[in-house]
């Protein structure tokens, strides 16, 4: 199980889920980034529920992919280390479809000069982890006029959800912890 940093509500939403991917073991990269998945899962869930809708129509998110999520026609690739895997299929939909990159921080340079001199103008949007996070959790809390605390816990809600219905409740986050 995770848990929040004691002082979880004076940091981004991208730090603390960065936090949170920093909590799981190392030694399995697989998990973290099933954890990242589920992190970008969660918001793009957060994004669908709290979207102002004039026309009344619902967006309904769509897994293409482990790595790869739609919203009407939109694409948001999890551009994860080492997988060229899915660093061709964020090339393939790039060259045909709007296309966010959602990479580590610590990728995010070598990915950007990857995707830009293969793609050039049709570059996808690129997006480092955390930032693509607190973005959306900004959003949330800006759209439904939520305190950022409680978007950020509804971020957790969704993000638990996910990974309980994915049958890893080790990656569930717990409460909060006192020395993070």
């Amino acid at each position: 199980m995770l848990t929040l940093c004691e002082d979880w509500g004076i940091l981004t939403a991208g730090a603390v889920a960065s936090n949170l991917l920093a909590q799981i073991d190392d030694a399995n990269s697989r998990d973290e980034d099933e954890g990242a998945i589920g992190l970008i899962g969660a918001s793009l869930d957060l994004l669908i529920d709290t979207w102002p809708r004039g026309d009344g129509r619902m967006l309904e998110i769509e897994t293409v992919s482990d790595v790869t999520f739609r919203i009407s026609g939109l694409y948001y690739v999890y551009l994860r280390p080492n997988d060229d895997k899915a660093l061709g299929e964020c090339l393939d939909l790039a060259q045909c479809a709007t296309v966010t990159a959602i990479v580590p921080r610590r990728e995010e340079s070598l990915k950007r000069r990857i995707l830009e001199g293969v793609l050039g103008d049709r570059a996808p949007n690129i997006w480092s982890f955390d930032a693509f996070i607190s973005w959306r959790i900004t959003s949330a809390a800006i759209d439904q006029r939520w305190e950022y605390e409680r978007a950020l816990l509804e971020l957790i809600t969704r993000y638990n959800r996910r990974v309980a219905a994915a049958g890893r409740r080790d990656l569930m986050v717990d409460g909060v912890a006192s020395d993070c």
